[in-house]
């Protein structure tokens, strides 16, 4: 019997392949969902068990969609189903929640935005990342989504670290440099009733670290604008905490922080640090590292690499030789939880050490 050329190969196995298309497509419409959510208040109306078709009613949404929705959450365990009806689960109860202290719908939306620069790949492989307009600033919404991951337990977690190294009990005055929102000067300030601590950061910052001071009764947390290159730091210091920050592994830096500190003043430092000849933490935050602009701003080619950074051997061998080391902690002693995103604690280290009467040779 005569046949037909066969035109259709044989297929190799396209795992690979359609792996990374689930998991993306599951991922986005499972983050746009829980956004979704958040945004016309679901979780605001399920402390108590809820029908669906009641829950409808009281957003004045289509009915069957909002069932849809419902099951959904169900799968993401999000929300938990009784005899009554949906009803938040604990973690929804305590992130979710815009009444929570520790509320997280900050950090699901800065995510989602996040992801609209990855749809400028294309364009951006042909042009480059500019001169800063796609930049990733840290005001506005980005540093209320830091705020709000680090008190997830990071920011617990690390002040625990920092309050069982004893000479901390006798730290009067904390430089946060770079602090950012602050959190960590007012947590430090709730832990050592006699501290007293000064956000160190740029102008565009102090509206936030103001905000948590107030909302966490930091009443010893202050606020000095500033650029922590550029302006003088004061100097004095009993403390200065350098956590996650630009310019943390540069000599430059280093070398004016120890010269704030006090005589047996406390540094304490908190990054990810680049061993001598590693290539790469995370391609996938690589990527998205160079495809933001940072106006003035000398880039690496690895998120949070910077020129004129030292290497993790560099890093340690200049704090031993200013500072008796004190503790050195790992990133999962301090840090629960990870996201794939600019933020993320990838493998940081916290390193605290007290200022040496001369430094070693």
């Amino acid at each position: 019997m005569p046949t037909e050329p066969n035109l259709i190969p044989s297929p190799q196995d396209a795992g690979t392949l359609y792996r990374t298309i689930h998991d993306a497509e599951r991922g986005y419409k499972s983050l746009l969902a829980l956004k979704a959510a958040l945004n016309i208040g679901v979780f605001e109306h399920l402390e108590q068990a809820v029908p669906a078709a009641q829950l409808a009613q009281e957003l004045n949404t289509d009915p069957a969609m909002t069932l849809a929705l419902c099951r959904l959450l169900e799968e993401m365990d999000f929300l938990e189903k009784d005899p009554k009806g949906y009803r938040n689960t604990q973690q929804t109860q305590t992130f979710l929640r815009r009444s929570s202290l520790l509320y997280q719908g900050n950090v699901v939306s800065c995510v989602r935005g996040g992801i609209s620069i990855w749809e400028q790949l294309e364009e951006l492989l042909i042009n480059g990342p500019g001169d800063g307009s796609n930049g990733h600033g840290f005001a506005g919404e980005f540093i209320h989504a830091l705020a709000s991951e680090t008190l997830t337990g990071e920011l617990q977690k690390t002040t625990d670290i920092i309050c069982s190294v004893p000479e901390f009990e006798n730290v009067r005055t904390l430089l946060d440099l770079g602090g950012g929102h602050g959190l960590y000067s007012v947590a430090l300030c709730q832990q050592n009733a006699k501290l007293q601590a000064t956000v160190f950061d740029l102008p565009g910052l102090q509206e936030a670290a103001e905000h948590y001071a107030q909302k966490f009764d930091g009443k010893r947390v202050n606020f000095q604008a500033g650029n922590q290159f550029t302006d003088p730091i004061g100097d004095g210091y009993d403390a200065i905490l350098l956590s996650y920050n630009p310019g943390g592994k540069t000599r430059a830096l280093l070398d004016k922080i120890h010269s704030a500190l006090a005589p047996g003043g406390l540094f304490i430092t908190k990054h990810a640090y680049y061993a001598r000849g590693e290539r790469t933490k995370s391609p996938l935050l690589d990527m998205e590292w160079s495809m933001r602009g940072f106006s003035g701003v000398n880039k690496g080619p690895n998120i949070y690499r910077f020129k004129n950074d030292m290497s993790h051997e560099e890093v340690l061998q200049y704090l031993t030789s200013h500072y008796e080391i004190l503790r050195i902690a790992g990133v999962h002693e301090f840090a629960p939880n990870r996201l794939g995103k600019i933020g993320d604690r990838l493998d940081s280290q916290l390193i605290i050490g007290r200022k040496r009467q001369t430094p070693l040779e």
